[in-house]
């Protein structure tokens, strides 16, 4: 565990709690109470007092976004109903957008990487194909892979700081990767395209296996299925990528469309992605114009490469499918109790 720092002219510490589990979670993923303690999910974060807004404050939202991720029938775990996979080997692809801090990125590094770890130290990892792992192979199997970006140099600086300082146990470093992006339709253009690569494609060494005890996460052991789709060369490294999320990105009038686009982009380069954000109603009908905007790019999008088309017919399938459901963006209401007030957010999805 490193060595706590204290507050200084320049910075300032805090520390966040990822959601508890509840009996139930530790019934079902053969958590050990006494080794799930409240200590085990508490996690520090350090923010600048000069620079980028992402750099001096976590905000709220990010909190609420975690939470709702990580809570009983989230995103992320595999009591949802939606989720894609019933094994416990699948890996969530994950990319944030206006990581800040790096709130969100350690929380779900954290809480994900605790889960897989107890559930293989227990002996219940099988993989698809119904292998225990931990009586075989010892290999531990990540929980997820996430790409953590933002725009500001200094933000970058000190969100790769707050990867780095995690304890080694919880293999945070390991997980989360910190990228530059600029918001808009090139979605970063090749050199992004190359982090997706580097983070979400590596292969692992046969013969670097990785003994469960030690619970050391390997961000290079990939979900099977995507194995099998990466292995073509020309695939799209976004749709590698199974989910982006992001907190509190609406921030603006100026934010509107270069925001608008990158969602868009990336979602008519992977349909079948998730997207996911938890914003704030901070000027007028600012959700309502997101909402807006998102859905005329992507309809729009996928018009045009319904109509001029030269993929395979697969993809021309989803994006039909697409355009017969009338794409559509959902906006749920969230209200949360914090210390001393009560805040309205937006889950946008």
């Amino acid at each position: 565990m490193p060595v706590p720092e204290q507050n200084s002219n320049k910075f300032l510490w805090e520390t966040y709690e990822t959601p508890c589990w509840s009996n139930n979670d530790i019934q079902q993923n053969a958590i050990d109470p006494k080794e799930d303690s409240t200590s085990n999910h508490n996690f520090t974060i350090r923010h600048l007092k000069q620079g980028g807004t992402g750099a001096r404050k976590t905000w709220e939202a990010s909190e609420i976004l975690l939470n709702h991720l990580l809570c009983e029938g989230g995103p992320l775990r595999d009591d949802n109903e939606n989720t894609s996979s019933s094994c416990d080997d699948e890996i969530y692809n994950i990319m944030e957008l206006g990581g800040g801090a790096g709130c969100v990125a350690v929380g779900l590094a954290t809480a994900l990487n605790h889960e897989a770890c107890q559930r293989q130290r227990s002996g219940s990892q099988t993989t698809s194909n119904g292998t225990d792992t931990s009586q075989s192979t010892g290999i531990f199997y990540p929980k997820a892979r996430i790409i953590c970006t933002d725009n500001d140099k200094a933000t970058i600086k000190n969100l790769r700081h707050n990867i780095a300082r995690q304890p080694t146990d919880r293999n945070v470093s390991k997980t989360v990767r910190v990228a530059s992006l600029g918001w808009g339709d090139n979605v970063g253009g090749l050199d992004f395209d190359r982090a997706i690569r580097d983070h979400f494609q590596k292969r692992r060494r046969k013969d670097h296996s990785v003994p469960v005890e030690t619970c050391v996460s390997s961000a290079n052991t990939p979900n099977p299925g995507i194995v099998n789709m990466a292995a073509k060369e020309e695939i799209d490294p976004l749709r590698l990528l199974t989910h982006v999320i992001a907190s509190d990105v609406l921030y603006g009038v100026d934010a509107l469309e270069p925001l608008s686009s990158v969602i868009s982009a990336i979602k008519l380069r992977n349909p079948e992605i998730t997207i996911i954000l938890a914003v704030r109603e901070r000027s007028p009908n600012a959700v309502a114009n997101l909402k807006a905007c998102i859905e005329e790019k992507v309809l729009r999008g996928l018009e045009l490469q319904v109509e001029h088309s030269e993929s395979d017919q697969q993809e021309r399938t989803l994006n039909e499918n697409l355009l017969s459901d009338n794409f559509s963006v959902s906006v749920k209401n969230v209200t949360h109790a914090f210390e001393d007030t009560t805040m309205n957010f937006q889950m946008v999805e």
